[in-house]
């Protein structure tokens, strides 16, 4: 590499910050906040803003112990800044942290080697153009947060063995407490072995007293503990026995001894390195990581001592995920850039760029229907998508093909490929993962209670919906049943090849690849409608009910008379009903002539003579609403067959009415 003037090298810098940040934004702005971690973690953020409990973090209304509080904090003191709650300036807080990496690993690089000030120079370059760090960088992660505190630290270390003293120790205990408010103490296995291993790194002759440099570190170590105690103790406090036990264990060691999450096997990362390493390392430049040149001066043997520490304590932990090694990538470009000088030969270009072909035809593939799985998991490409992407990727081919310069050329394969993979997926992820529109319709229910069918909830859908209620999580069929009927009304998001509830539903939308759909809990419990359909019949027939209880009680004592010779005519009657009933019309008609026949009615008979008009006009109601008055009535009136009818026949049926 030739040398470089001091303008070079800051717009060498400068074209670093604008690859990262460039490709933050444009992520911001054309994929919606990834599930579940991007929007579990601006769930959590929207509701400590919510609540104002900054102290200790909160998803879903209960205490929230898997994270420290950084981020969230830092979120809500954007939102408070920018006077609203904005999800583009929340989801550009963690790259903002990717972003102070690369002039972290500009400084570490200058402490390392400070003769080599173009390699320094060339270190952000290389770390934004990696496609691992572009990528995780740019996600609303801790990641890039814990990578910032981690160069710090080592920058810390590296001042500490020039003879920073004090200071230099107090530096570094501040980092590691930024690195535990950021994650947590991950941070430890990113910088205390190779401080514990400066033997190995330091050159003999100028290495520190052991006592010297080990009471240093203690003290670093002690400053972390007691920085992180101003917030750790109060948290512990207000969050209870169970964020004291997942914050002290569970999240840390818990999650290294026996991982109940991400679990993978001892030779995953191994098995990573070369995506770790794209583009830079599939190229010549991968001679940095040769045993020689690792272990060629005292900054590199520092490198050497990091890199392999962490890895072998990563590999060791049970759980795993890709983003846990991103400080790593940060050292990996600080030895890359040393290498960056020499011309990088066209088939090494050729290899480099093959992802990047791959993307495209893939685009094509995708949009002209040739990937059956894609079309069944919902993924599609429009055409002018895929031209356009066919036609960066093109350009970037053409590009990198005809650069002279190897640090431009590789520089621009990463990117490029974000590019199309932003062009041609950009409208299927829009599509695919965006939470907001079944968000938005539990929000309009959430008043009456939210759930979740048939699965964990993460979050997804509070800040997307701003939502202020709790989601419950429902599993069973007596589940769903037993909370349908506690929350009429109630709206539950459930997969709809899972069976979902017999509900009405009120939204349907594709998210996280899956077709879903949102349920209204019916409005009361089942027996609900045909109790409010009969109550206007009821309160009509209340009046004619109240009119005929005067002679209803008038005609009680001669009633009460009739009832022995009732009882004794009884039997008589059940036999006669079917004739009785047919012969009703004629019984009416006849009644004066029975009247006369009738002696021991004749006592009765005035009275109820006066009765009948009204029991008349009231006799549909009262009969439905007063069974022991028409038992009475038949002997005070003459008109036994009408009972038996009403015995022999069913129930009338009422007209269902309308829906309100």
């Amino acid at each position: 590499m030739s040398a470089m003037g001091a303008a070079r090298r800051s717009g060498v810098i400068l074209a670093a910050l604008v690859a990262l940040g460039g490709a933050a934004f444009v992520g911001v702005m054309v994929r919606p906040a990834l599930p579940v971690d991007e929007t579990r973690y601006l769930a959590v953020a929207w509701e400590m803003w919510r609540g104002g409990d900054y102290l200790t973090p909160h998803l879903n209304g209960a205490v929230y112990s898997h994270k420290p509080p950084l981020l969230f904090w830092l979120i809500n003191l954007v939102w408070a800044a920018w006077g609203e709650v904005s999800g583009v300036a929340a989801r550009l807080v963690a790259p903002g942290f990717g972003l102070a990496s690369l002039l972290l690993v500009w400084r570490l690089s200058r402490a390392l080697w400070p003769e080599a000030r173009d390699a320094a120079a060339m270190a952000p370059w290389v770390l934004a153009t990696t496609g691992a760090f572009l990528v995780f960088a740019s996600l609303t992660t801790f990641d890039a947060m814990l990578t910032a505190a981690t160069l710090l630290a080592l920058l810390a270390l590296v001042w500490a063995r020039r003879g920073g003293g004090r200071a230099a120790w107090l530096g570094f205990g501040a980092a590691l407490a930024l690195g535990v408010l950021s994650k947590g103490p991950v941070i430890l296995v990113h910088t205390l072995p190779v401080a514990l291993l400066m033997p190995l790194w330091a050159e003999r002759a100028t290495r520190p007293a052991p006592g010297r440099w080990y009471g240093g570190v203690g003290v670093g170590v002690l400053t972390g503990l007691a920085l992180t105690a101003l917030w750790l103790v109060p948290a512990i406090l207000n969050g209870g026995p169970e964020y004291r036990d997942q914050v002290l264990w569970g999240q840390s060691a818990g999650r290294m001894v026996d991982s109940f999450a991400h679990r993978q096997p001892f030779w995953f990362f191994l098995a990573l390195i070369p995506l770790f390493v794209w583009p830079w390392g599939w190229s010549p430049l991968l001679r940095a990581f040769t045993p020689r040149a690792l272990w060629a001066d005292e900054g590199a043997r520092f490198c050497a001592v990091q890199l392999v520490a962490a890895l072998a304590i990563f590999s060791a932990i049970s759980g795993k995920q890709p983003h846990y090694l991103l400080p790593e990538i940060a050292i990996v470009a600080a030895l890359v850039a040393r290498q960056v000088g020499g011309a990088v030969a066209k088939p090494w270009r050729a290899i480099a760029l093959i992802p990047v072909a791959l993307m495209a035809l893939a685009a094509l593939a995708a949009a002209s229907g040739l990937i059956p799985e894609a079309a069944l998991r919902g993924f599609f490409v429009p055409i002018p998508s895929a031209l356009l992407a066919f036609a960066v990727s093109a350009g970037v081919i053409l590009a990198v093909w005809s650069i002279r310069a190897p640090a431009l050329a590789l520089g621009l394969i990463a990117p490029g490929a974000l590019a199309v993979f932003y062009l041609a997926g950009g409208p299927s992820m829009r599509a695919l993962y965006d939470a907001t529109p079944i968000a938005q319709a539990l929000a309009a229910h959430q008043a009456q209670g939210l759930a979740v069918i048939g699965g964990r909830y993460h979050g997804e859908y509070g800040f997307a919906g701003r939502l202020s209620a709790p989601v419950d999580a429902l599993y069973t069929p007596e589940e769903i049943a037993a909370w349908g009927l506690a929350h009429p009304g109630g709206a539950a998001v459930a997969r709809l090849d899972r069976e979902p509830p017999d509900w009405p539903m009120v939204a349907e939308a594709l998210f996280r690849a899956r077709a879903y759909g949102v349920f209204r809990a019916p409005e009361a419990a089942p027996a609900a409608p045909e109790a409010t359909e009969a109550a206007p019949e009821a309160t009509e027939a209340a009046p004619e009910a109240t009119e005929a209880a005067p002679e209803a009680t008038e005609a009680a004592p001669e009633a009460t008379e009739a009832a022995p010779e009732a009882t004794e005519a009884a039997p008589e009657a059940m036999d006669a009903a079917p004739e009785a009933m047919d012969a009703a019309p004629e019984a009416t008609e006849a009644a004066p002539e029975a009247t006369e026949a009738a002696p021991e009615a004749t006592e009765a008979a005035p009275e109820a003579t006066e009765a009948a008009p009204e029991a008349m006009d009231a006799a549909p109601e009262a009969m439905d609403a007063a069974p022991e008055a028409m038992d009475a009535a038949p002997e005070a009136t003459g008109a036994t067959p009408r009972r038996w009818s009403r015995w022999w026949c069913p129930p009338r049926t009422r007209p269902r009415a309308s829906a309100r």
